[in-house]
């Protein structure tokens, strides 16, 4: 019923404009992994191809899709309970990028991160240093740049290494030291531009490489993020990348939440962006809306997200607005001109750092600190002129 609510609010008002993801998960060359099963990689038989620390790592992704379910999803009977169908999404959509991404591709995100397999080869270092030397955020450990695709020698650690991985690094590998806590570190000669984040067992645990205006993460190890000892490091990482990305799109409008709430933003081609989000809490009978924050350059406005719908919230530049029903749309957004397509009575909710609200034909009332309502009615299409103050 939940699934069939959410189907008809999508049905008639498509998503406007593109995708935002400022994150990347990088799928590795020859990764097995599949998210809809915990299978041997490549469904392989054999001791070597059980599901391992490699497909392990991928369970690293909840960190950007907490209540995500990585295996099978069917049950029947269904539980009324969370199943993984939905999930929070509290840095906004994550890709999940094919490691032979083209260059303009790679370039279009913010961060991105190794998790599970790769086969490293040195026509990958080139476009990874292009993409932090732009502005980008890459983080790996080593096995992300080793080269082997024996699968018996991978999961044992046994491989080289990209010979040029120091363009990239900001460091000399010389091997591998085991320190007694579950993994090996990296022998490694830092740098000029390297600094140690983080140091474990008297070795750098965690470096970054200052390269171009970007940077390169590297954990210092030889083991997968799966690795019980290295798994909470990596995990706190990631968090960083998205509480980093998710700073940077405060500008254009973003979403804050620790609830029950999946949000995703699109962009189009004038420069409005749309906000869809909705609350994933579909097993309990239960009136309580989710709490969320709208996200606004230094502001940040309290939202109630309600079940069985799809909330849109349109960010134009400097205000935001959004209706208080499906059944009315904010169509496009020109300065301060709106055009709203609705029948009947209708609420339009704006926010914005201005001091007053005024719109022919609708009433206007404030009721919080840049938190304004207006109401009036609709027949069809119509435009109404904002003037802010």
């Amino acid at each position: 019923i939940y699934a069939r609510k959410l189907l008809s609010c999508e049905r008639p008002w498509p998503r406007r404009g593109e995708l935002v993801a400022p994150i990347a998960v990088v799928h590795g060359r020859y990764d097995g992994w599949r998210c809809f099963g915990r299978s041997p990689a490549w469904g392989k038989t054999g001791p070597e191809w059980r599901f391992s620390a490699p497909e392990e790592s991928w369970d690293l992704l909840r960190v950007f899709y907490p209540d995500a379910v990585l295996d099978a999803l069917y049950r029947h009977p269904c539980p009324e309970e969370p199943q993984g169908f939905y999930t929070r999404t509290p840095y906004g959509m994550v890709d999940i990028l094919p490691a032979e991404a083209p260059q303009e591709q790679m370039n279009r995100y913010g961060s991105m991160a190794f998790l599970g397999y790769h086969a490293a080869e040195e026509g990958d270092l080139d476009r990874w240093i292009h993409f932090v030397r732009q502005g980008g955020t890459l983080l790996f450990a080593w096995p992300h740049l080793f080269t082997q695709t024996n699968r018996e020698k991978i999961l044992h650690g046994e491989s080289e290494w990209l010979e040029r991985q120091e363009e990239l690094t900001g460091v000399r590998l010389s091997g591998f030291v085991e320190t007694g806590s579950g993994y090996a570190a990296g022998n490694i000669c830092l740098g000029a531009a390297v600094e140690v984040l983080q140091e474990m067992n008297g070795f750098p645990l965690v470096v970054r490489h200052s390269l171009g205006k970007g940077s390169v993460i590297l954990v210092n190890v030889r083991e997968y993020p799966a690795v019980e000892a290295i798994r909470p490091v990596y995990e706190g990482l990631l968090a960083q990348l998205g509480n980093r990305e998710s700073t940077a799109q405060r500008e254009k409008g973003w979403m804050r939440t620790q609830d029950t709430v999946e949000f995703s933003a699109y962009d189009d081609c004038q420069g409005v962006r749309r906000i869809y989000a909705i609350n994933t809490n579909w097993w309990q009978d239960t009136d309580e809306p989710a709490k969320a924050e709208l996200l606004l350059g230094s502001k940040s406005y309290p939202l109630c997200i309600d079940r069985g719908v799809i909330h849109t919230f349109t960010v134009c530049r400097s205000f935001a607005v959004w209706t208080a029903d499906n059944e009315t749309e904010v169509l496009s957004c020109d300065g301060n001109c709106l055009r709203i397509q609705g029948v009947g009575s209708a609420a339009v909710r704006i926010v914005g750092n201005f001091s007053s609200v005024a719109a022919d034909g609708w009433q206007t009332r404030q009721t919080g600190s840049g938190v304004w309502v207006l109401t009036g009615n609709l027949n069809g299409i119509c435009k109404i002129r904002l003037l802010l103050q």
